[in-house]
C-alpha cells in the first residue's frame, strides 16, 4: 500500500476515529488501532470498540492499493508535529511509514484479518433535523452511566399516533422530550452515548438515521462519516407511571438567578449529602442546606408567579443544576 493525502484531513479524521477505539484488554488486539484501506474507489478509515463503529472516506492519490491496521494514538501524536500539506503513507511488511519531506515516522501494525467487519444493515431511514439534535441534550444528560444496567444507559424512543417521545432515566431523575414529525420513529431503545457523538459531529447539520430492528443495528450518516451502534435489548422502565398527571404548586422565576443561588447554597450543602431544601411561599422561596441551623446559611429566591399551595421540598442540588 502506498498513497499520498493531506495531513490536515488525515489528522482530523483520525482524531474523530480515535473516539471509537478500545483501550480495554481484548482478545482482538487490532481494535486498539485504525483500519486504513486504500482501494480504487478511495481511502477509508474504520475504528471500533466492538459496540460501535466509525467509518469515513477521504480523498488522496493512491499509487498502490492495500490495507493495514496501525497504532492510531502514536500516529496522531506524530501528525500533530508535522507541517500542513501532503504526507506519504507506505506499508512495508509489518511497518507503516508516514513521511513528510525528510521526516519519517514508523508505526507498528496489527493483523488486518482480525479486524471486525463493518456491519451491513437494511432498514428504514429517518431524518434527524437540526432542531431535534439541538434539543436532545435536554434529555441525554439524565441517561445512566452504569453499564451494569444497560437498558438505562439508552434513550427510549416511542411514538403514538401524533408524536414521538424521547425518554431517559438513571433511576434518580427522568427526562422526557415530545417531538412532532411527519415520520414517527419506531419504538426502540438506542444508546445515549452514540447520540452524544452524533450531535458532536453534526455541528448544525441534519443527520440520516437507518434503523434495522431485525439486525438490532442502527447507522447514522453525517456527510462522509458513518456511525454504527447496536439497539439495546430489554424493557425500559414504565416512564408513564413516573410522570405526574397533576401538580399542587407551580412557580415561575429567573433561571440565571436561580442557578446562582443554588451554587451559593451548595457551599454548605456539600456537608449535608448535597441536599438542599426549597421553602416555597407566596412571597418567595428560601433555599437552604438540609438540617441547617444557621440563619445566614440560606438564600432568598424571588418568584414571578405562584399558583397552588405553599410547601417545603428537598432535592440533590447537583441534579437541580443539571
Amino acid at each position: 500500500m502506498k498513497c499520498t493525502l493531506l495531513k490536515e484531513t488525515f489528522e482530523d479524521r483520525l482524531s474523530l476515529a480515535s473516539r471509537f477505539t478500545s483501550s480495554r484488554v481484548s482478545a482482538v488486539q487490532s481494535i486498539q488501532g485504525a483500519y486504513l484501506n486504500a482501494h480504487k474507489d478511495g481511502i477509508s478509515i474504520t475504528t471500533t470498540n466492538l459496540s460501535d463503529f466509525f467509518y469515513t472516506t477521504l480523498s488522496g492519490k493512491i499509487e498502490t492499493e492495500g490495507s493495514v491496521v496501525f497504532e492510531l494514538k502514536k500516529a496522531l501524536e506524530f501528525l500533530n508535529f508535522l507541517q500542513p500539506g501532503d504526507i506519504n503513507i507506505e506499508l512495508d511488511d509489518t511497518t507503516l511509514t508516514i513521511t513528510q519531506g525528510k521526516t519519517k515516522g514508523h508505526f507498528n501494525t496489527y493483523p488486518a484479518d482480525d479486524f471486525p467487519e463493518l456491519p451491513h444493515l437494511d432498514g428504514k431511514t429517518y431524518t434527524l433535523s437540526e432542531n431535534l439534535l439541538k434539543t436532545l441534550p435536554i434529555v441525554l444528560f439524565s441517561a445512566s452511566k452504569d453499564e451494569t444496567r444497560p437498558i438505562m444507559t439508552g434513550i427510549y424512543v416511542v411514538s403514538d399516533n401524533e408524536k414521538s417521545y424521547f425518554v431517559t432515566t438513571d433511576g434518580f431523575r427522568l427526562s422526557l422530550l415530545e417531538y412532532t414529525a411527519d415520520d414517527l420513529f419506531k419504538d426502540v431503545v438506542l444508546p445515549a452515548a452514540i447520540f452524544q457523538e452524533v450531535i458532536r459531529l453534526a455541528k448544525g447539520k441534519s443527520v440520516q438515521m437507518t434503523l434495522s430492528a431485525e439486525d438490532r443495528l442502527i447507522k447514522f450518516t453525517i456527510g462522509d462519516i458513518d456511525l454504527y451502534s447496536r439497539i439495546i435489548e430489554g424493557d425500559f422502565p414504565p416512564y408513564e407511571k413516573v410522570v405526574p398527571k397533576s401538580s399542587t404548586t407551580t412557580i415561575q422565576f429567573n433561571k440565571e438567578d436561580f442557578t446562582k443561588n443554588i451554587r451559593l447554597v451548595s457551599v454548605f450543602a456539600r456537608e449535608q449529602a448535597d441536599v438542599v431544601i426549597f421553602d416555597i411561599t407566596k412571597d418567595g422561596m428560601f433555599i437552604r442546606p438540609k438540617a441547617s441551623t444557621q440563619k445566614d446559611s440560606q438564600v432568598f429566591q424571588s418568584i414571578e408567579s405562584f399558583e397552588g399551595e405553599e410547601l417545603k421540598i428537598a432535592f440533590n442540588y447537583k441534579y437541580v443544576l443539571e
